[in-house]
């Protein structure tokens, strides 16, 4: 009997455990703010090693701490020091601050460019931008910094302007000029110790290849200001570091020349339309450079190109360069404006760039296309009233392009109706099988939207997520979207999305009520705004939604999430007041406030299988062995086969219970996996005959929902 007991209680632990869902625990870092200034403390971004170690970066006030230790360990004093600090940092799995790196400057800006990511398993690179101090003449009233505080060391400037770390110039300015903003590439070892750091900028050239000389048209006969060089940051979009360590940045095209004309008598800015620049110069630590020039055909004035590096480890050598695009004399250059939502690296170093377009129309019709840089086939197209446009181009290693895919807006809608998938594709993630998951957009209850475009085929509603085969960028399976006031998954934020074992997981913020899997979160006010995180199965089932408890505003921001066995690591900011976790409390701090939330299930460590187990999975059978598994059953877009046959399927047909036959689509998904596409059906009974080349069958009943 006791011992009857004693398996019983194993058995109920083991079930209890079996369904563990809470969260551990909550931190959060919060300073005070300057009036009139916004949301310093926030995270920007954040990964997870294996054993649970998080590691973030993002904003803080001058006096943030995280849990009473401080990011900053002094006070910076001056005349028009701001409020924002840059901060990276290392959070243990026990949610305790093991290290943090600050970067605090007179004029530092920090915004949605900063990046960290984890590069193998032994360290994170880190792109911030920084403003640093003029360098000559030193006569000039210029100077804006007494000091800056960099990653843990106080910088002085002296006399002769120079950056002096431990008594060594830390900028060789006589090399190049440094006045605005630099880029900074920095690596760290997991502890949070500096392996290596790189400084980027950008010069304009002259069409002689020559850099323009910040002196350009001015008598100076001082040689020391002959050759001062105007070089910026490189306005970074997205960084990623692919397989072999190569590094990527994308970047957006903003460079002036400022070149004086004496018949005017005063020094006028040159913007790239111009062909008085012939090209760019990338400096790397003022050591080396590298040279790309422009092409003939520029965008016009006010509109913005990107362009695409890719740089050998450590920045030793420039390996390609690309322009997103290619204006020609006979189409319209009608990018005004553009973001860059997500950058993603396959195993064979292939890149997938998501952009979302927005542009003035000038006129409709054949000529207003634009080419994709590097290609001669693939054109942007327009249409009237068609003013946000989706996008995914594939780059193979070279940054050669190898296919264009679009997300669409319905091009009969108003200019004003809401943004949908097709406006804003915000974070991917590769799943087991090799495809890419992107999650889109905000969308509305009363969007006007009903239907958008996925590589020029209809889909039936506006969707949350696609998720594509990554060889051709057809579609896979969607999901549809939310159903609330208003949904969002961020606009400019970085965001992360999560596809592994049958799940797809995704932080999401909503306004006054929202449904999901048959249950309805709703606030108080029609204008309050909640977070959590919904959960999919890859055929689009909604399966659950974890609410926080938070009754915020629109500045409430969701960030990063990444999962490790049955772990979530759920990094967002709360904008004002505070939030119930579960059963974990954070209090109201009076500012903006970032966390880092830790949320236990145990379920995230094996497949979904829906309800019913087994039963929604066919076997099919022939001569006693299984020649094909066929699941989910039943299903609501497309099915997956797994041959076993002793040779490959050729086709797949489809019939229903009056006997009317249906083509179908039968596709190679992996070895050995195919799927077969059933969105065109309406939901009832089928059989699925699977044929071979030699005339072979098998047949097995499925359910479309």
């Amino acid at each position: 009997m006791k011992k009857q007991v004693f398996f019983l209680l194993i058995l109920i632990c083991t079930l209890l455990c079996s369904q563990a869902q809470y969260f551990d625990w909550v931190q959060t870092y919060t300073g005070s703010e300057a009036s009139g200034g916004s949301a310093s403390n926030m995270i920007l971004q954040s990964v997870v090693d294996n054993s649970g170690r998080v590691y973030f970066n993002g904003g803080c006030a001058v006096d943030a701490d995280f849990d009473g230790t401080r990011f900053l360990s002094m006070t910076p004093y001056g005349p028009g020091w701001n409020t924002t600090c840059a901060v990276i940092g290392c959070v243990s799995e026990q949610g305790e601050l093991v290290w943090s790196k600050t970067i605090h400057a007179n004029n530092y800006r920090n915004h949605g460019t900063g990046a960290i990511q984890k590069t193998g398993d032994s360290f994170i690179m880190y792109c911030t931008t920084i403003w640093l101090p003029h360098a000559y003449p030193v006569s000039w009233s210029l100077q804006t910094m007494e000091y800056i505080y960099y990653l843990d060391t106080l910088l002085y400037f002296h006399t002769n302007d120079s950056a002096v770390l431990n008594g060594r110039c830390l900028f060789d300015y006589s090399r190049y000029f440094l006045r605005y903003p630099v880029t900074a590439m920095i690596t760290f070892d997991l502890d949070g110790n500096i392996i290596e750091q790189h400084w980027i900028t950008v010069a304009t050239l002259k069409p002689d290849g020559t850099p323009h000389n910040m002196m350009d048209g001015y008598n100076i006969t001082d040689p020391n200001q002959k050759d001062i060089i105007y070089v910026n940051g490189l306005n970074v979009l997205k960084t990623l570091v692919d397989n072999e360590g190569n590094i990527i940045i994308i970047r957006r095209m903003r460079e002036e020349a400022t070149v004086y004309d004496s018949t005017e008598g005063r020094s006028i800015d040159y913007d790239i339309s111009n062909p008085i620049i012939g090209g760019l110069r990338f400096y790397v630590d003022g050591k080396r450079y590298f040279d790309v020039p422009l092409p003939d055909v520029r965008p016009s004035t006010g509109r913005h190109n990107y362009q695409i590096l890719k740089f050998s480890p450590h920045f030793e050598e420039l390996l390609a360069s690309q322009f997103l695009f290619e204006p020609t004399p006979e189409h319209l250059d009608t990018i005004s404006e553009s973001e860059i939502n997500e950058l993603k690296c396959d195993k064979d170093n292939n890149l997938y760039l998501v952009v979302s377009s927005n542009y003035l129309l000038t006129e409709t019709g054949e000529s207003n296309r634009l080419k994709i840089g590097g290609s001669d086939s693939l054109w942007l197209r327009f249409l009237e009233y068609d003013h946000n446009k989706g996008f995914l181009v594939k780059y193979d290693s070279t940054l050669n392009p190898v296919y264009l895919r679009y997300f669409e807006r319905d091009s009969t809608l108003e200019l004003n109706g809401p943004a949908g998938l097709a406006s804003g594709l915000r974070a991917s993630h590769f799943d087991e099988e090799g495809n890419l998951v992107f999650v889109g957009g905000a969308t509305a209850s009363d969007s006007l939207i009903t239907s958008c475009y996925f590589g020029g085929n209809e889909v039936e509603l506006n969707k949350m997520f696609v998720r594509i085969n990554p060889e051709d960028g057809s579609g896979v399976t969607f999901g549809d979207r939310m159903r609330s006031e208003m949904v969002a998954i961020g606009s400019n934020d970085i965001v992360d999305v999560i596809a592994k074992n049958n799940r797809i997981i995704q932080q999401v913020k909503y306004r006054w009520w929202l449904d999901f899997a048959g249950e309805r979160y709703e606030k108080a006010e029609a204008y309050v705004w909640g977070i959590g995180f919904a959960v999919w199965d890859y055929d689009g089932n909604e399966l659950c939604f974890v609410d926080y408890g938070i009754n915020g505003s629109l500045n409430n921001g969701i960030r990063s999430i990444c999962l490790v066995d049955s772990v979530l690591y759920l990094t967002g900011m709360l904008a004002s007041g505070g939030a119930q976790f579960g059963n974990v409390t954070v209090p109201n701090s009076g500012s903006s406030q970032s966390f880092i939330a830790r949320y236990v299930d145990t379920a995230f460590m094996h497949p979904y299988v829906r309800p019913g187990g087994q039963q929604d999975i066919q076997l099919v059978v022939r001569g006693g062995e299984p020649v094909a598994t066929v699941y989910p059953n039943p299903c609501a877009q497309r099915v997956t086969v797994d041959w076993n046959g002793d040779e490959p399927p050729l086709a797949a047909t489809v019939t229903d219970i009056t006997g009317r036959t249906y083509s179908v689509t039968l596709s190679a998904s992996g070895q050995g996996r195919y799927t077969v596409d059933f969105s065109s059906l309406p939901a009832a009974n089928y059989l699925l005959t699977i044929t071979t080349p030699s005339g072979h069958s098998v047949t097995s009943r499925l359910m479309k929902r």
